[in-house]
C-alpha cells in the first residue's frame, strides 16, 4: 500500500514539475497567439485601403468598404491635423510622463474595431507587436504604445512617433532584447495608410525625465522606440531612434535573411551597443536578468524535480532494507 501511495506521488511530481517546466513556454506561445490574432485581424481589416491611394475611390459595390474608406479617409485627415498642431506647439503638452498616456482619437469611432492604429515590426528582435494609442497600462498589456503628443505614425518631415513597450511580460518578450538593435537595422510599421520603413541611426540610455531627447526634430522623419533599462532595474530609459527609408517593403523572409547576415556580420566586429553605453553611465547590465528570466525557470524546476525524485528513490530504498 505504502509503495503504491508512494509511486502515485512520484508521478504527480513528475507532473507537476512537467507543468512548471511547461508554463512559461505555454504562456508565451498563447501571449503570441493573441497578440498574432488582433494583427491578422487588422491587417485584413485594412488590406484593401491600404493598398489604394488616398485620393481613389475604391471601386466597390459594398456598402460596408465604402463607409470603412470614408471613415479611414477621416481618420487620416484627423491623424495629419494632429501632428501639424503638436509640430506648430513645439509639443507643449509634453510635460512629464502622464502626457504620455494622452490619445485623442477613439479607433473604433474610425472603424477599426480592435482600436489598433497598426502593426510594428523589428526584424532583428524577430518582433511583431500591435501598436495602440497611447502608452496607458491597459495598451502596454496589449502590445507596443505611442507616446501621447507625439507624432502619429504618418510619417513626413517634422515628424517623431515614440513608440514604448515593456522589457517582457508574462506571455511575451515585446522589447526585452532591444539591446540585439544595432546601426541600420530596420523598424517597419504597418498603418491603414501605408507602410513606413525606419533605420536605425541614434542609440542611447537617457534619464526617464530627458523628455528633450525624444521631442520632434526639424525636418526629420523619425520613429524612436523607447523601454526601461537596465532590465529589472528600470531605473533609465534605454532609447533607438531610427530614420526614415524610402525602401521597398520586403518579405518577412527577407527581413529575417537580412537580420542574420546583419548579425553574422556584426558579430566579431562590434560589442553589444548596451555594453559601451552602460559603461559609459556606470550602470551595470542587465543581460544577467534576462537570462535568468529565459532559462532560470527551467532550471530551478529540473533541479526540484531531481530533488525530489532522488528523495523519494532513497526512501523507498531506505524501507526496503528496513523491511529485509
Amino acid at each position: 500500500m505504502i509503495r503504491k501511495l508512494l509511486r502515485g506521488i512520484s508521478v504527480l511530481i513528475i507532473i507537476l514539475g512537467a507543468c512548471v517546466c511547461m508554463y512559461p513556454r505555454i504562456s508565451l506561445m498563447y501571449g503570441i497567439y493573441e497578440r498574432n490574432a488582433v494583427i491578422r485581424e487588422f491587417e485584413q481589416e485594412t488590406k484593401t485601403y491600404r493598398e489604394q491611394d488616398q485620393i481613389q475611390q475604391l471601386d466597390s459595390e459594398e456598402g460596408e468598404e465604402t463607409d470603412l474608406k470614408k471613415s479611414l479617409d477621416r481618420l487620416y485627415q484627423d491623424l495629419w491635423s494632429y501632428n501639424q498642431r503638436i509640430w506648430q506647439e513645439k509639443q507643449s503638452g509634453l510635460k512629464d510622463a502622464f502626457s504620455y498616456e494622452d490619445s485623442c482619437f477613439e479607433l473604433k469611432e474610425y472603424g477599426l474595431q480592435e482600436n489598433v492604429i497598426g502593426v510594428l515590426w523589428i526584424p532583428r528582435m524577430e518582433v511583431e507587436l500591435p501598436l495602440y494609442l497611447g502608452a496607458t497600462k491597459d495598451n502596454m498589456k496589449k502590445g507596443a504604445a505611442i507616446l501621447g503628443q507625439t507624432s502619429m505614425p504618418l510619417g513626413g518631415n517634422n515628424t517623431n512617433t515614440v513608440i514604448a513597450a515593456h522589457r517582457g511580460g508574462g506571455s511575451t518578450p515585446m522589447f526585452r532584447n532591444i539591446q540585439l538593435l544595432q546601426i541600420g537595422d530596420k523598424i517597419q510599421v504597418t498603418t491603414p495608410f501605408d507602410t513606413l520603413i525606419y533605420r536605425v541611426s541614434e542609440i542611447q540610455i537617457i534619464l526617464p525625465n530627458e523628455i528633450d531627447k525624444i521631442l520632434i526634430e526639424p525636418e526629420e522623419d523619425l520613429v524612436t522606440l523607447l523601454t526601461c533599462h537596465p532590465y529589472t532595474k528600470n531605473t533609465h530609459r534605454y532609447m533607438v531612434k531610427a530614420v526614415r527609408s524610402f525602401e521597398e517593403e520586403a518579405s518577412r523572409e527577407e527581413d529575417l535573411q537580412e537580420a542574420a547576415q546583419s548579425r553574422e556580420e556584426t558579430s566579431e566586429e562590434l560589442t553589444p551597443v548596451a555594453d559601451e553605453l552602460l559603461e559609459a553611465a556606470g550602470i551595470h547590465y542587465s543581460e544577467t536578468q534576462i537570462l535568468l528570466e529565459k532559462y532560470g525557470t527551467l532550471v530551478g524546476a529540473a533541479i526540484l524535480l531531481y530533488i525530489c525524485i532522488s528523495g523519494i528513490a532513497g526512501f523507498i530504498k531506505s524501507k526496503r532494507k528496513r523491511e529485509r
